[in-house]
């Protein structure tokens, strides 16, 4: 009996303090080790959530910007231009396989944004209708349509001899998109403003370009930084363009459906989707795909991912997520 109190006295020895402090320290290794990941993994899922709800958000964006395009005598097919794999243009930069847009959308702040057209050469200067034109349309954009579908991204440079209702003008910034006829005569001039957006790789910023001052060049001044870690941009037209046509775009991501720049193997004829024996035309321009490629930041991590006709990136460090949508135009009923 002595002994066993003489024992339970005595307390540890040292080895098995030192076990006991060794085996301690193990777990609180393991734990601290388990603490560590799961953080991580938790910052790396919030990250990604974030970089879906970004992309989402910036294709709704855009898609609201694509929806109100022309208006007046503008017609929507002809207020989208998509710049496919785009070159430096304006003082903008190469696009390194991604697509620009440009917009041209009725410009509201004139109380008459619209004048018909009673005499004009094809490079002007332009007759119009009475008391139509002002002294604020000066060194504005604006384009030029008749009923045979023709028409001209413009920009008016003077307004000769008030009075006489005579203007001047110069090619505008959508003219990738002109059809010119031999003469303006019976044609409307419409005032619209006119914006860019274009994805900058050097940044990894979605930007947009409005020309204030109409000289048809990207001044620092004039460029807004929308979003960052964008790594892609991409656009498409859809046509209801095959015979006979049936009031759909079909979209089977090849060079045989009604989609123009979805595919790397679509056909082209005098710049508009072909299928088989059937061309677009630019009044067959039904929808508008959207598509944008966000990044979130995600260490020891090199993810992969495509859009469209667009390239597959590879990006290091980054967890790439994308998002597309569809934009309907809603100035295209007035004209269908």
């Amino acid at each position: 009996m002595d002994t066993q109190r003489r024992r339970a006295a005595r307390g540890f020895t040292l080895i098995e303090l030192v076990i006991a402090l060794a085996a301690s320290l193990t777990i609180l290794e393991v734990s601290s080790h388990l603490i560590v990941q799961m953080t991580t993994d938790i910052k790396a899922v919030e990250s990604r959530a974030s970089a879906d709800v970004d992309a989402k958000l910036l294709v709704d964006f855009l898609v609201r910007t694509v929806q109100p395009v022309g208006g007046g005598n503008v017609r929507p097919w002809y207020a989208v231009w998509i710049e496919d794999d785009c070159a430096p243009r304006a003082g903008l930069p190469d696009c390194q396989d991604s697509d620009r847009l440009t917009v041209l959308t009725l410009d509201s702040s004139f109380v008459a944004p619209e004048c018909g057209v009673t005499a004009g050469g094809v490079n002007g200067p332009l007759t119009t209708t009475a008391g139509c034109l002002v002294a604020g349309m000066v060194n504005k954009h604006a384009v030029l349509t008749n009923s045979a579908g023709q028409h001209r991204s413009v920009v008016i440079t003077a307004i000769n001899s008030p009075g006489a209702d005579q203007a001047t003008f110069v090619t505008g910034q959508a003219a990738g998109l002109d059809q010119l006829p031999g003469s303006w005569a019976g044609a409307t001039l419409t005032m619209v403003t006119v914006a860019t957006y274009y994805w900058d790789s050097a940044t990894h910023e979605l930007k947009r370009w409005v020309d204030a001052d109409a000289d048809n060049t990207a001044d620092a001044a004039e460029i807004t930084v929308l979003a960052d870690r964008v790594h892609d941009l991409q656009f498409a037209y859809g046509f209801d363009m095959i015979n006979p046509a049936d009031g759909r775009v079909s979209d089977t991501n090849s060079g045989t459906d009604e989609w123009q720049f979805n595919s790397t193997s679509d056909t082209l004829s005098s710049g508009l989707l072909q299928v088989g024996t059937d061309i677009a035309a630019r009044s067959d321009l039904r929808l508008v795909a959207v598509g944008i490629m966000v990044g979130a930041p995600s260490p020891k991590l090199e993810s992969t991912a495509s859009l469209l006709n667009g390239p597959l990136r590879s990006v290091q460090n980054v967890h790439l997520r994308a998002a597309r949508s569809l934009a309907y135009t809603r100035n295209l009923f007035i004209f269908n």
